[in-house]
């Protein structure tokens, strides 16, 4: 029996499929997961979800294993269970966009309907009764008003950590229910046979139990007349003897179909029939054949120049020749490869004998043509270089080529990359034009190939430089010790100074033995200033500074100043 739940975002129909399932026995069958098992091998594979061979082939070597229980589903890739791993912040980020793609829809569907022939399940989601399962035991399509929706998404929410209003959430809802129910490919609508449930004033328990005896009510009232319906065949059924109740007829017992067409008859030994078969003579079968024995060493140096290739990777070939739209490759297939000619600047075309690396596409096309590209080739190589590049923490230089919010934009081989404001110095900076043309030193800090993202900093590249002018600082720095540096940020509790490596406090507090309302009434940004040191955590790498220190106590020396029974001038 399966028992299709579908229904708009927010709208309980999750957390109502799995109780509803724990009441009544059945498995509950997670789709949601999945769609997630997808979109994390497509992360993995580094995939482009534009590319429909690709996605195809991931598919079909898929190797998904879906394993439903009374607690929920399991999902396993390639043997691996993978249950909380389709849960990270990656694959959230994507699944959405990879379930609206057809082809992959298209295979979930027939999984989904594999496993639900196998056992009584409950199936939630938003085409569940109209693609999935059009034929399902039961139906139901559950609803809610807006604000009672985003009600419950805030709550749950909250328990997350995150905080948003009614408002925001209200508008979110509106959104996704417009775009799940004007998508081209299985949008989200009640099926004619569905029956609607308004969760607007209910609650889960509620819900529960409307299904559940729902259920139950049907399936006895079909029990009924299951009976009923026996009953009656069985009064129809004449007990007396008789000599036959079937009259004969020509239809043997094992015709499946029990039904005999008059199909027009044929004459096989009609000389006409086999007029258009072409005859073979015996002496055509008996002439002389020549067996031509070929050395094995020169079948291994013939056969060595085939190589074992498949679609979709890198592979090296040998230009042979050059026409008017195509280039000729030879890859040590069956037959030359062809790559585009636009894919060539006319200044840059290959050589005749030229070694080039390439991106297989197709092994054959619909003309038996062997498909290569020069470009994915490169584009895919470039990858690979900064992933290298990544992966060994190893430097490089690129150029700043414009503004973006929050940072700047970095050409870094005919890729772009960001660097945010905070990577661009160890010091803030405000006025980004400063750096628009220039070349920096730059590090990778993230890398996400399948999202085509790339995060630089030029800030790790001085810390660095910093770190052991840091650690000799420390060395040297004693207590009441005097330093020069220079004002590198100020906020409302106190000053940050730069001591050449390494960044020291000066406290509002210790600016003046006076009152100060804001650090900026002393000091000003890249100011140079004379501070002593008067606390410092080697193990924190803490330094407190300070600038009254360097000055006498007002109190110093009082009773010469102002001697007593005196009379002195001062200001309300």
């Amino acid at each position: 029996m399966i028992l299709a739940i579908d229904g708009i975002a927010a709208s309980g129909k999750s957390t109502t499929a799995k109780m509803v399932a724990s009441k009544l026995g059945f498995t509950f069958l997670d789709t949601g997961a999945m769609y997630r098992a997808v979109t994390l091998a497509i992360l993995d594979q580094s995939v482009e979800l534009n590319d429909e061979t690709a996605l195809k082939s991931l598919l079909t070597d898929l190797d998904l294993e879906v394993k439903p229980d009374k607690e929920g589903t399991n999902i396993f890739l390639k043997g691996k269970d993978v249950s909380k791993k389709i849960r990270s912040l990656d694959v959230t980020e994507n699944v959405s966009a990879v379930s609206a793609i057809p082809v992959v829809r298209e295979a979930m569907v027939s999984i989904q309907r594999t496993l639900g022939s196998q056992t009584d399940c409950i199936v939630e989601g938003r085409d569940i009764g109209t693609v999935v399962f059009p034929d399902a035991d039961f139906k139901f399509f559950i609803v809610a008003d807006v604000k009672t929706r985003a009600r419950r998404r805030q709550l749950d929410l909250l328990t997350l950590g995150e905080k948003r209003s009614i408002e925001e959430l209200s508008k979110d809802l509106k959104t996704r229910d417009q775009k799940d129910s004007s998508r081209s490919h299985s949008p989200l609508t009640k099926a004619a046979d569905a029956v609607e449930l308004d969760t607007t004033h209910l609650s889960i328990d509620e819900q529960v139990k409307f299904i559940v005896e729902f259920v139950k009510s049907e399936n006895d009232k079909r029990k009924d007349k299951m009976t009923e319906k026996d009953t009656k065949e069985v009064e129809a059924i004449d007990v007396e003897p008789s000599i036959t109740a079937i009259p004969q007829t020509n239809i043997e017992i094992s015709d499946p179909v029990g039904v005999v067409e008059n199909l027009p008859s044929v004459d096989y030994l009609d000389p006409k029939l086999f007029q258009d078969t072409p005859l073979v003579e015996r002496e055509n079968l008996d002439q002389e054949t020549i067996d031509v024995i070929v050395p094995e060493e020169i079948q291994e140096q013939y056969l060595s120049t085939f190589k074992d290739i498949s679609e979709h990777e890198m592979i090296n070939g040998r230009v042979i020749g050059i026409t008017d739209n195509d280039i000729l490759v030879d890859i040590g297939f069956k037959s030359e490869g062809i790559i585009d000619r636009s894919e060539f600047p006319n200044d840059k075309l290959p050589k005749i004998g030229e070694k080039i690396e390439l991106f297989l596409e197709k092994l054959e096309d619909k003309h038996g043509h062997t498909i290569l590209s020069k470009s994915k080739a490169d584009f895919m190589q470039r990858w690979k270089r900064l992933r290298e590049t990544f992966e060994s923490g190893a430097t490089f230089t690129g150029k700043i080529m414009r503004r973006t919010k929050g940072g700047l934009i970095v050409d870094i081989g005919d890729i772009e990359a960001f660097l945010p404001g905070s990577q661009i110095d160890v010091r803030p900076v405000k006025d980004f034009d400063q750096f628009l043309d220039q070349d920096l030193e730059l590090k990778i800090v993230k890398f996400n190939e399948s999202r085509k993202n790339i995060v630089v900093s030029h800030k790790a590249i001085l810390e660095e430089d910093l770190k052991e002018l840091r650690e000799d600082l420390f060395k040297k720095i004693k207590i009441g010790g005097i330093l020069e540096g220079r004002v590198k940020n100020i906020t409302d509790f106190g000053v940050f100074i730069d001591l050449g490596g390494l960044d020291g406090l000066l406290h509002i507090t210790d600016l003046s033995w006076g009152r100060v309302m804001h650090p900026s009434e002393i000091v000003k940004l890249d100011e140079e200033l004379t501070v002593k040191i008067i606390d410092y955590d080697e193990e924190k790498k803490r330094v407190s500074l300070g600038l009254k220190q360097l000055t006498p106590h007002p109190w110093d020396g009082i009773e010469k100043k102002y001697p007593v029974e005196s009379t002195v001038t001062g200001k309300v």
